[in-house]
């Protein structure tokens, strides 16, 4: 198995471990420096986000102050060192950006940057920081979804109803794309970084999943969708995956499908899918559906490659509050937050598996981490103790 997995653990801190269990470490080398008067308070430390060489691990920390209040912080950390740099702090009064996710981070395709969506007392705002350097706004508007150019240092951010190009290298610089669109979170480009796909709410029209260029000019409709339709573009470019047909008031989509680049597709023959993620070689899908049993999510990978769509396994568990707290925005989390191995045959989940061994958690801080072969061949394996799980790049 390739790669290290970074995971929260039980006790809030950030720690790094070997896919077999074996060399699990602490991120950061700091905990003595968090100190007031002699004391040592609770840091907080989640959602650890891999730069794409796998050196550095950008991440969020709380961290209570003396008089009460909390300080929302985003630092970078060398995984070899442990040493950390902060990149950003939130104003005082600040708060983060929905429950326990203090903020959002993804780092550009060749790491000299990282983006993040913080909250101030003066709203919602994107915020860009070069190599590691500290942070400027570029955008306030809510809500914000974004995803980096594969080739180049550009931002695809799609804010409120509007899709926007944004250089982060001109301050107060960006190009509207003519689509505008309420009904959907995330747009991206295609892998190659040569077009980019989004959902387009034309007026008179229906609603659709378009393709243009990477300016977002010359759209063609790929396939009509339904509202709140979500999707993801295959690493391989040859496909998008397309769940919709969601009642605002249930967490899953009703339908889901395959959709390759000249308008033919295929169902993915699943229901109540609430999330999924292509595997790095884009042969595989993995989808998060409701579970059999109440409070429970299942984990199927379908290989898509054949003639017809194959589940090749099947996994069921209790989920972690972090990986509840993902779910809604799966989407987004898949560009930047990896569950996927970097060989394509093993995942990261963190949650609770009755047949896998471990003690059922007396908390909800008392989750585990697990590696779930995608060809379900070996039984999960727990790796750690933890809420949140994500594998490195390489």
């Amino acid at each position: 198995m390739e790669g290290r997995i970074a995971f929260r653990g039980s006790d809030n801190r950030l720690y790094t471990v070997m896919p077999d269990g074996s060399d699990q470490r602490p991120l950061t080398s700091a905990r003595s420096s968090y100190r007031y008067n002699g004391r040592t308070p609770l840091v907080r430390e989640s959602w650890p986000a891999w730069s794409p060489d796998g050196a550095r691990v950008a991440y969020s920390q709380v961290l209570p102050e003396v008089d009460g209040s909390l300080r929302l912080e985003v630092r970078v950390a060398d995984v070899q060192t442990g040493e950390s740099t902060s990149v950003f702090v939130n104003p005082p009064g600040s708060s983060t950006i929905g429950g326990r996710v203090p903020h959002y981070i993804q780092w550009s395709s060749d790491g000299a940057h990282l983006a993040f969506i913080a909250a101030t007392p003066e709203g919602m705002g994107l915020y860009v920081a070069q190599n590691d350097a500290n942070a400027r706004e570029v955008t306030r508007q809510a809500p914000l979804y974004l995803a980096w150019a594969p080739d180049r240092a550009g931002l695809l951010v799609h804010a409120r109803e509007r899709h926007l190009l944004i250089d982060p290298s001109r301050p107060g610089v960006s190009l509207d794309v003519e689509a505008v669109s309420v009904v959907h979170r995330l747009s991206s480009w295609a892998p190659d970084g040569s077009g980019m796909a989004y959902i387009w709410d034309r007026q008179g029209s229906r609603l659709a999943l378009h393709l243009a260029d990477r300016l977002g000019r010359d759209p063609r409709e790929l396939t009509p969708v339904r509202a709140f339709a979500g999707f993801l573009w295959s690493p391989a470019g040859d496909a998008i995956a397309v769940g919709d047909d969601q009642d605002p008031s249930m967490p899953y989509y009703a339908r889901m499908r395959v959709v390759r680049l000249d308008g033919s597709q295929r169902e993915v023959p699943l229901e109540r899918v609430l999330a999924f993620f292509w595997s790095p070689d884009g042969a595989r899908l993995a989808c998060l559906t409701l579970g059999a049993t109440e409070g429970t999510v299942g984990l199927v990978v379908m290989e898509t490659g054949a003639a017809s769509l194959r589940e090749v396994a099947r996994v069921e568990l209790t989920p972690s509050w972090g990986l509840l707290a993902l779910l809604p925005f799966y989407d987004q989390y898949a560009l930047s937050h990896r569950i996927w191995a970097p060989d394509s045959r093993y995942l990261t989940l963190s949650g609770f598996i009755a047949d896998a061994g471990q003690s059922a958690p007396l908390g909800e801080d008392d989750t585990h981490v697990y590696v779930i072969d995608a060809e379900g061949r070996d039984a999960p394996k727990a790796v750690g103790q933890g809420v949140m799980a994500f594998w490195s790049p390489k």
